[in-house]
């Protein structure tokens, strides 16, 4: 956690990465908060997704060292996982109630999806991680959700 350097008292601050790297809760708490400004609206949700979900492995025999560090083998999966699940359904139930209200405001959701495991989104990248990015951005689902974030906006 970082802190400023200066000559009063000073919070320690955290990144919300900590416990939503993905940013999405926050930002459907801002569209609650402004539902009512909302009315008869088109808002464009855009999600990047920095990594791919886990894939389930077949079962296999382990030594008892494992129960040491599979709690935090877990929590690690949890991380991702379970925020993408959390996340597409949260943005499931915000669609179902915007429909449903009558008042004529809608959501659509894009997604860009860098789904390289290598590639890296941190505050510190590198030559071979912008190489990543970039080829993971080129990808034909990636250019799909481009179009729709421009004809969205109306960008020919």
């Amino acid at each position: 956690m970082s802190r400023a350097r200066v000559d009063a008292p000073a919070y320690h601050l955290s990144d919300g990465g900590f416990w939503d790297n993905y940013g999405v809760m926050a930002a459907l708490e801002w569209l609650r908060q402004a539902d009512a400004v909302l009315t008869d609206q088109e808002v464009l949700f855009i999600e990047i997704r920095s990594s791919p979900p886990s894939q389930l492995k077949a079962p296999e025999e382990r030594a008892w060292a494992f129960e040491l560090i599979g709690p935090a083998l877990a929590m690690n999966g949890v991380r991702t996982n379970a925020q993408r699940k959390r996340n597409d359904l949260e943005i499931s139930l915000l669609e179902g109630l915007w429909s449903s209200t009558g008042k004529g405001r809608s959501l659509k959701r894009v997604v860009f999806d860098l789904s390289d495991p290598e590639a890296k989104l941190a505050w510190h990248i590198g030559t071979r991680d912008v190489q990543r990015i970039r080829t993971a951005w080129s990808l034909s689902p990636n250019q799909a959700a481009r179009a729709s974030v421009r004809q969205f906006l109306g960008v020919p």
